[in-house]
C-alpha cells in the first residue's frame, strides 16, 4: 500500500527543498544548460527562484533566461541546488539539440516541481 501525503506535508517537503542551502546558494535554484547528460561542465546557467509551495507544487516566480555564447550546443537541461554540475540535481531532461552559431538565449517560462500521489 502506498503512503499518501496531504497538501500540508507536500508543501513542507517542497519548502525544505527550497530552503536547502548547499554551496551557500540560499533559496536560489541553478538552471543549467549542458551539451549532453553525461557532461560535467555547464555550457551556461542562470539563477531562478521558486514561489511558496501550494497544493503540493511550486513554480518559478519569473522567467529564467540563460545566455548561451556562440559555438555551443545545448542538448540537456538541469535544475539543481548548488554550483557543482553533478551535485544536487533536482530535475534533468534531454532537450532537442540546439547549436548556437551566434550567441543566444534559452528562456524558461515555467518549471513546476510537484509532489503527486502514486496511482
Amino acid at each position: 500500500m502506498a503512503t499518501l501525503f496531504d497538501a500540508f506535508a507536500k508543501n513542507a517537503m517542497l519548502q525544505g527543498l527550497k530552503d536547502w542551502n548547499p554551496s551557500s546558494v540560499g533559496t536560489t535554484f541553478i538552471f543549467g544548460a549542458y551539451s549532453t547528460d553525461a557532461s560535467t561542465s555547464m555550457v551556461a546557467s542562470a539563477n531562478g527562484t521558486y514561489g511558496t509551495p501550494a497544493s503540493g507544487a511550486m513554480d518559478i516566480t519569473g522567467n529564467v533566461t540563460i545566455n548561451v555564447t556562440a559555438g555551443n550546443t545545448v542538448a540537456h537541461m538541469r535544475i539543481q541546488k548548488g554550483t557543482y554540475p553533478n551535485d544536487n540535481t533536482i530535475y534533468k531532461k534531454d532537450v532537442t539539440s540546439m547549436t548556437f552559431t551566434y550567441a543566444g538565449t534559452i528562456t524558461i517560462t515555467s518549471a513546476e516541481i510537484s509532489l503527486v500521489d502514486p496511482v
